[in-house]
């Protein structure tokens, strides 16, 4: 372990390096030690079901549930060396106080709120405790810092000081769009994995020691379930979000920076999967393995529970090129290399005839009916074949 007390941040491997975590003064180990004789640790994610085999795991550390009243559990802390790796990171959770809850989700009356988190309270003795912090600074590299809360422990509730180590706001972890887009979080721990496990391991164990009574826990649990029966495809988009074809929630309208989305089709028995993305006017697909997909303008997605836009196949026969246009879409198949066309025909670019009409079922123009073809395209109002 190093022992600088200037820890930077390591953008690659995501993690502190070269020093022990921020906020890392033990002047307050004596204030903590009057618990006692003890020192209180408050433990709210993988510590309530899993000690591990380091000081924590010793006989000699006693443990009672505890509350931190005030406090809100929040999924909103990326995993890149735990759940997660830096290429992919995972998603665990972490304590914010009411005022920092209010802030990053712009909610106005915190009186309301009545926040409180549940987890478990260490009692560790003097002896252990130099080793524990050094075990805990070097397990929560990835972005936690040190604080020292009011719990309240046991039946009578009787209130203690304790060392948590979380992540604040402020940290390169936090990243508040998974606290905002509970859906879009759950696909993440859905498919995660680093080096201590699964994060839906992580998440469902979280959620049994709760008892099932964390809202958001208990409604993550359960739509990444539901995503296990899923292929997920994690994208990247911006500009116009109107009809929601970059899959942002729908009252975002436009974004200017590249924001990162999921795309929930039904599950592929092959992992070996050839795709292309393509984006029209108001419209977005892709192709995998021949399958055809649509979402956005006039696109008729499939409606479930907790499952952010689920999108049908749209075609039924195997797809090998695709071009969308502003608000039409050009098709060719793979074995009879036919093309067929629908949406908006108000110029003919889906018929060949001008109407006033939306075409909804895949079309072969008339003039292209006994034509094979290699290759299409489509611009905003016209098409080429």
């Amino acid at each position: 372990m190093t022992t600088s007390s200037n820890p930077e941040w390591c953008p690659d491997e995501q993690i502190y390096k070269g020093g022990i975590i921020p906020n890392s003064d033990e002047s307050f180990i004596e204030e903590l030690m009057e618990n006692d004789g003890s020192f209180l640790l408050f433990g709210y994610g993988s510590l309530c079901w899993n000690r591990g085999l380091g000081s924590l795991g010793r006989k000699e550390v006693r443990c009672i549930r505890g509350k931190a009243k005030g406090w809100k559990r929040c999924w909103s802390q990326r995993s890149a060396d735990h759940r997660g790796t830096p290429s992919f990171q995972g998603l665990v959770c972490t304590l914010l106080n009411e005022e920092e809850y209010c802030h990053v989700t712009k909610k106005k009356e915190k009186e309301e709120l009545n926040l409180e988190a549940e987890g478990v309270l260490f009692k560790i003795p003097s002896f252990l405790v130099k080793d524990l912090l050094e075990e805990l600074d070097f397990r929560e590299k990835g972005g936690y810092s040190r604080d020292i809360i009011n719990v309240t422990e046991g039946e009578f509730e009787t209130q203690k000081k304790a060392l948590l180590y979380r992540g604040t706001p402020h940290n390169p972890a936090f990243w508040n769009r998974a606290l905002l887009d509970l859906p879009f979080a759950a696909s993440i721990i859905a498919v995660a994995e680093g080096p201590s496990g699964k994060n839906y391991e992580y998440l469902s164990k979280l959620n049994e020691f709760l008892n099932e009574k964390d809202e958001d826990t208990f409604q993550l649990k359960k739509m990444a379930e539901e995503f296990q029966n899923y292929d997920l495809y994690f994208l990247f988009g911006c500009g116009s979000n109107q009809y929601g074809q970059i899959l942002l929630q729908k009252e975002i309208e436009e974004v200017c920076t590249l924001q990162e989305s999921v795309l929930v089709v039904p599950k592929l028995e092959t992992k070996r999967k050839q795709i292309s993305l393509h984006a029209g006017g108001g419209h977005s697909a892709i192709i995998i393995n021949g399958c055809f997909y649509r979402w956005g303008w006039n696109s008729d997605d499939e409606k479930r529970e907790n499952i952010p836009y689920p999108v049908r196949q749209a075609f039924a026969s195997s797809v090998e090129k695709a071009a969308l246009g502003f608000s039409h879409t050009l098709i060719l198949t793979t074995d009879t290399k036919k093309v067929y066309a629908f949406g908006d025909n108000v110029r003919g670019q889906v018929t060949g005839s001008i109407t006033s009409s939306i075409i909804k079922e895949p079309t072969i123009p008339s003039i292209l009916q006994n034509i094979s073809c290699v290759e299409v395209a489509a611009d905003y109002f016209i098409r080429l074949l």
